[in-house]
């Protein structure tokens, strides 16, 4: 049976329709990033899921079926085709978080490669280069501190009065099987596997385990679409023993230059293209000035019980003095 779901994000309206089973699937996997809500129709795209199908518009990856995309821009409308039940949703959510993120953009939004969380109170955004960290560090805080996860790898940052926000995005967490040791609390494999059984490309990838963004909840994270940013730390898997220093501003600008993502979405160029693939406005050394921001450098593993405790010189701190 063919059904029809508004939905709304921080940024755009979007209408769902296809089989029942399939929009909401995709609803429960947008959550709570897009919540249902009317859509103006003049603005709103129209998101179809189709399946199954024959179409090879787009070429199968290792670890996921044949699948097509058909979009107009001028018309706002998307259509995804898939022959398979557990894959199209899946799809879908990509190409309808790749539609956001543009909008987003266009409104003024800074994007950085980065996880967003709120732990004892604060909201604290997490960059670093890969396996600095971030995905571990993340998950630890929400579950350590009784916080809530706004992204993991979807960080788009907002200037609104008197100071910045980030809102998150519905992306699946690859979590490393060899990670699971330095989580706190503890991770075990088997907890791990139970927690993520719903997304179809496990099994498929060694040593990863992929967990959606619903699923998060059986380990315990509890989600929020967006958060107050009271820090910005760096994280940096270099060092034998851990240090956190806070940047002065010049510091500051350089680094969240450094992790600014330079595209709506490093993927689906095709859709992007139609977009117009809008580049941030403005560079990411506009927050320096207004949230704090840190280096925590750290060894590889053994690290996390002293990041949550560094967390709480976290702001307390004078701002060193700009070298001018």
């Amino acid at each position: 049976m063919t059904t029809e779901l508004p939905l709304r994000s921080t940024v755009g309206g979007y209408r769902l329709v296809g089989a029942e089973q399939h929009v909401r699937r995709l609803a429960w996997l947008a959550a709570p990033f897009f919540h249902p809500a009317p859509a103006d129709p003049a603005t709103a795209w129209l998101v179809e899921l189709t399946g199954p199908t024959t179409a090879t518009g787009l070429p199968a990856a290792p670890t996921q079926p044949p699948h097509s995309a058909h979009w107009v821009t001028a018309a706002r409308t998307l259509r995804i085709e898939c022959p398979s039940d557990t894959w199209l949703p899946l799809i879908a959510l990509r190409y309808l978080r790749t539609i956001d993120r543009a909008q987003a953009l266009t409104r003024g939004a800074i994007p950085l490669h980065g996880a967003a969380v709120t732990a004892a109170g604060r909201g604290i955004v997490l960059v670093g280069n890969k396996r600095a960290g971030k995905t571990t560090a993340a998950l630890s805080l929400v579950r350590s501190l009784d916080g809530r996860l706004v992204s993991n790898d979807d960080a788009l940052l907002w200037s609104r009065a008197p100071g910045w926000v980030v809102t998150g995005g519905p992306r699946s967490t690859g979590i490393r099987l060899s990670s699971l040791p330095d989580h706190m609390p503890s991770l075990s494999p088997a907890a791990l596997a139970k927690a993520a059984h719903a997304h179809p490309a496990n099994g498929s990838v060694p040593d990863k385990t992929f967990l959606l963004t619903a699923e998060a909840t059986a380990l315990g994270c509890r989600l929020a679409p967006e958060a107050r940013v009271d820090a910005i730390i760096e994280l940096d898997a270099v060092a034998e023993v851990a240090e956190l220093r806070r940047l002065d501003e010049d510091e500051a600008a350089t680094m969240l230059n450094r992790h600014r993502e330079l595209s709506a979405d490093r993927r689906r160029r095709e859709l992007l293209a139609d977009l117009g693939d809008p580049a941030p406005r403005r560079a990411a050394s506009v927050i320096a000035a207004d949230v704090a921001c840190y280096r925590y450098a750290h060894p590889r593993h053994g690290w996390l019980p002293d990041f949550i405790t560094a967390l709480d010189r976290v702001g307390s701190e004078q701002v060193p003095a700009r070298e001018r």
